[in-house]
This record gives structure tokens, sequence and C-alpha cells, in this order.
């Protein structure tokens, strides 16, 4: 399969069929058995770290910090990734008016409903701007439904995963 630039890819199966193990095994997280993959024209298994610094994952069980804030949680995972903290702010507030995080940005995440939280995982997925973005989802349909919460284009969603200027 090939995923171009700026496209979002639907990766869809029964359970039990894989999904989720090639979505690890193309962000490094599982070794791969088989074949040869690349990421933005890295080898997976040659150069992890650079397919790393590439790629934003969303796993199926998120990965806020319920305690902290939303805002809280998405300038930790810049300064994670190495980002400067005033870079850090700056790319948390353009993704909470672009996810249209607003009203819960200040909350602690476990005041936020399930569908905050998704948007909210979205946007720790692209924090450090990269060129792929993975997402697993155990929900039927979330990940349309966050597809269009994030603009229901792929430009859009592309366009967040950019740097910020």
């Amino acid at each position: 399969m090939e995923v171009r630039g700026g496209e979002i890819f639907g990766f869809l199966g029964p359970n039990g069929a894989g999904k989720t193990t090639t979505l690890r095994m193309l962000t490094t997280l599982l070794p791969i058995d088989s074949g040869a993959a690349t990421v933005a024209g890295y080898d997976v298994e040659r150069s992890p770290q650079q397919a790393r610094t590439r790629i934003g994952y969303v796993s199926q069980l998120g990965d806020s910090d319920e305690l902290a804030t939303g805002r809280e949680n998405l300038v930790l995972q810049g300064r994670l990734y190495g980002d400067d903290t005033s870079t850090v702010r700056r790319r948390a507030a353009e993704l909470i008016e672009l996810l249209e995080l607003e009203a819960f940005a200040d909350r602690r995440v476990i005041t936020s409903s399930g569908g905050q939280r998704r948007r909210l995982d979205v946007a720790l997925g692209i924090v450090p701007p990269r060129r792929s973005y993975s997402s697993t989802s155990r929900a039927p349909g979330s990940t349309l439904r966050t597809a269009r919460t994030c603009g229901a284009t792929s430009a859009r969603c592309a366009s967040a995963a950019r740097p910020c200027s």
C-alpha cells in the first residue's frame, strides 16, 4: 500500500485482521516479521529513529494524563519531543483552535467526554509536526467522526500535521 502526503487512508478490516499490528510495525513499536516498509522515505527497520520523527501515533487507549488539563498535556507532549516551551505553547494554541478544544482545554482531562478525549488524542498525535499520522480506534466510526471534527477534508487534517509558522 502507498499513502501519499496530505492523504487520509482508512485501514479497515475485521477484528484480528492485523490492522493494529501493521500500524505498530510502521511506527516501529513492533519488529517487522517479513517484507519491508518505509515511512516518509525512511526504512522502518534500518532507520527507526528517523521514521519515528516523522510519525504521530494515537493508540486506541489514548495517551493523555487524566489529572492534567488538555493544554498541559499538549505542552508536555511537545516538550517530550524536545521543542522549546514558547514553540510548544504556540503549537498547542493552534491545535486547540483547529480541533475545537477551546471549551475544555483548560479543564482536567478526566472531566472530558469520550469524544472530547479523542479530539485531544488526535491533537497529541500531531503536536510535534509530522508527515505521517496514525490512529487506531476501537469504536466503530470514531475515526470518521474525528476526520469530520478535524475539518471534514484531508487538506485541513494534513495542514494540522505540518509545522506551524
